[in-house]
């Protein structure tokens, strides 16, 4: 079946590139310091996709502000060095240019804005948000409602395209189709998509 919408709403990490080994990186960067062995990217990628600071928490087994900053400020110096933007995005992107289209992560939004710049992509979307824009990150769905209501567009005309369950309940909350995308890091969790896809170019064969 396939959904006719006019906003399209992306995850970054894990949906639209491959952050994993700059993220990777700077995580271990605070573990070495603290004395802790480094972690494999494999390691690394079932802490992504709730946001900075409950990754760090994660990667360090308790939370302190002081890793959460360490982390931030090793991240900022090369957030985009080693990322890549997965095979098919560009393509689906100039498919969709003539939509309206909006990024909404828990990525801190100065670095989402970073990274989408130096992989040469922020120009296709109308608006990033990041978690600083909302009082509730995703799985709330406040991130797309803000875009909605920017853009003057009901909740049935929009699919939020991701790669963790916090996409797949932040699309249900807001009454918004949902794409969940097996090639990224998360997990569904066993809730249910409208459509799921394990190559970012299988978008267009369900939305138009």
């Amino acid at each position: 079946m396939k959904f006719p919408v006019q906003v399209l709403f992306f995850d970054l990490d894990g949906t639209l590139a491959d952050t994993l080994p700059d993220i990777a990186r700077a995580v271990n960067v605070v573990r070495r310091e603290n004395g802790r062995k480094t972690l494999s990217d494999e390691q690394v990628r079932p802490l992504i996709g709730d946001g900075a600071r409950l990754l760090m928490e994660r990667a360090m087994g308790a939370a302190d502000d002081r890793w959460f900053q360490r982390f931030l400020d090793v991240y900022r110096l090369q957030p985009a060095a080693g990322s890549r933007v997965y095979p098919g995005i560009f393509e689906v992107l100039l498919r969709y240019e003539h939509k309206l289209l909006a990024c909404v992560t828990n990525k801190p939004k100065d670095l989402a804005l970073q990274v989408l710049a130096d992989l040469d992509i922020l120009s296709f979307f109308q608006e990033v948000i990041g978690p600083e824009d909302v009082l509730r990150k995703k799985p709330a769905p406040d991130g797309l409602q803000l875009v909605l209501k920017r853009f003057g567009v009901a909740g049935r005309q929009a699919v939020m395209i991701g790669d963790h369950h916090t996409d797949l309940r932040a699309a249900a909350a807001a009454g918004v189709a949902s794409c969940f995308c097996r090639y990224g890091y998360g997990h569904d969790d066993g809730l249910p998509a409208d459509a799921s896809i394990s190559r970012p170019e299988e978008i267009i064969h369900h939305f138009y």
